[in-house]
């Protein structure tokens, strides 16, 4: 179904300019067809030409100019409520209709009309034989005709206009309007019924830009209470709601809108939102504090976020003072620059601290001990931390007192809280020299294991030795070729080739 005030309006504007063409072309017609050649008297006495008569044909043309003007003033084309039908150009067109109409029906006078034709006549110069032909009756019954049917056309088109520019269109076209741009108008659906099948069918199209459209609409329209309930019968709206509210930034109605429908998981992730957004730490710390102290986060489906955000506000609430203490260092000299502490994870906070201050006892708020104890971090976390950072510093020592631990016979034994690959990794990457490494690698009793370690990480002397208790003597050649010359490895090598002792197995 289209939209009838429009199309309506535009075929009655269009019916009175073909009448007013018609009209006019009718008048001319009639009248200048009977103008006569005073040149040749005999023509007027001849008996195949009958005498026209001004008074008689005017009437009839006057009649017709009056009943248009009658029906164009019961027309009431300003009674819609559509301000888009100007675009269509209607009121104007009819209000020049009839002012010419008008003045067609006042102005031309029969005896105006006579001094036309007069002057016409005596301006004539041409001979009989090319003036103009007498008016044709059957002309004139057909103009006739037309008017009629016109006039019958126009007002069909009228009732119509009166029927059905108070119609909603279907809901399929004014949401297929509104998803391909163009004019659409929501206010013919004024009852509740008709709002939730305009949502239903906005959702059932599957545009989002339509179905905010339509949430907007019935959120102006509708009590809160009534938009509430019609949004719970309709997630999707919801979602799409909820969307829009977050790409505008409209925090608080968004949060007032999840309260009120009972999302707490989803209201909770907007006040964590809002609150992670504020730049300044102390006002952050503030709103957490509220955040947690309110009724948000008392739902109890809300007891892990809420502890996360206590330990995030504990966090923020260690890190400031680190900050002030070590911004004070820095000044003085005493310390290298580093970025903020401030705003970090727990294990980035680890981290910055293992750099700086692993010396510090675990009474001290810097000290990497206080903040495993404080947040509950897991041996392997501290350990593989530390780690890097002393990786980082080249305090090779202090790694060693980290992972080597001696055991019940005062063995010393390996406590790895990452692979071994990675450890060895990390020390590599970071300098660690060849001996270093070493000491890692030779606690391992998988000699196999322990050979490709050490020739991956170019500990020699190591693999040397592994060949010799392997008495591998041509793996033991193999490998002398790779070192360079007067290298003690080599002499270790060599000098082992020589031993008598040693029984090779090839």
């Amino acid at each position: 179904m289209k939209y009838w005030p429009h199309t309506v309006h535009f075929i009655a504007n269009y019916v009175c300019i073909c009448l007013r063409s018609e009209i006019q072309y009718l008048v001319t017609i009639s009248f200048m067809s009977g103008v006569s050649d005073d040149v040749d008297d005999e023509f007027w006495n001849d008996s195949n030409v009958s005498s026209f008569c001004f008074d008689d044909f005017p009437s009839d043309t006057a009649k017709i100019i009056e009943e248009i003007g009658a029906e164009l003033n019961k027309l009431d084309l300003n009674s819609t409520d559509d301000e888009e039908l100007g675009l269509f150009g209607g009121d104007h067109l009819t209000s020049s209709f009839n002012d010419e109409m008008s003045s067609v029906s006042n102005s031309q006078t029969p005896s105006d009309l006579r001094s036309i034709s007069s002057e016409t006549t005596e301006q004539r110069t041409t001979p009989l034989s090319v003036q103009t032909t007498q008016p044709d009756s059957d002309d004139y019954k057909r103009l006739q005709a037309e008017c009629s049917r016109l006039r019958s056309k126009w007002t069909e088109l009228q009732c119509r206009l009166k029927q059905e520019k108070y119609f909603a269109p279907d809901f399929e076209e004014t949401i297929g309007r509104l998803a391909t741009g163009e004019i659409y108008i929501f206010q013919y659906y004024r009852r509740l019924s008709d709002k939730k099948q305009l949502l239903k069918t906005a959702i059932d199209f599957g545009d989002g830009d339509a179905i905010c459209c339509v949430v907007l609409f019935l959120e102006r329209t509708l009590s809160p209470v009534v938009f509430r309930q019609l949004l719970l019968e309709f997630p999707p709206a919801v979602s799409h709601y909820i969307f829009y509210l977050k790409q505008l930034s409209m925090n608080d109605k968004l949060s007032e809108l999840l309260l009120s429908l009972g999302l707490v998981e989803q209201l909770a992730a907007v006040e964590v939102s809002r609150i992670c957004s504020e730049k300044n730490a102390e006002s952050k710390i503030a709103l957490l504090r509220k955040a947690l102290a309110g009724g948000v986060f008392a739902d109890p489906s809300l007891n892990e976020e809420r502890m996360f955000l206590n330990s995030y506000a504990d966090l923020l609430e260690h890190q400031l003072p680190i900050d002030a203490a070590d911004n004070s260092a820095r000044v003085e000299g005493g310390l290298k620059n580093e970025n903020s502490v401030v705003d970090s994870s727990v294990l980035e906070t680890l981290m910055y601290c293992c750099r700086l201050h692993y010396e510090l006892p675990s009474n001290s708020l810097a000290s990497p001990l206080s903040i495993r104890n404080k947040f509950g971090l897991t041996e392997q976390q501290f350990d593989w931390i530390a780690i890097k950072a002393l990786a980082e510093r080249q305090q090779w020592a202090e790694i060693q007192k980290l992972l080597l631990r001696k055991g019940l016979f005062g063995k010393q034994k390996l406590k790895l809280p990452i692979s071994c690959e990675q450890l060895l990794n990390v020390l590599y990457t970071n300098g660690a020299t060849a001996s270093d490494i070493t000491i890692y690698i030779d606690l391992f009793s998988d000699n196999q294991r322990k050979l490709m370690l050490a020739k991956k990480y170019k500990c020699h002397a190591l693999v040397i030795k592994i060949l010799i208790g392997l008495k591998d003597r041509l793996e033991l050649l193999k490998y002398m070729a790779t070192l360079s010359p007067s290298s003690v490895e080599l002499s270790t090598a060599e000098t082992a080739l020589t031993n008598s002792n040693i029984r090779w197995k090839n």
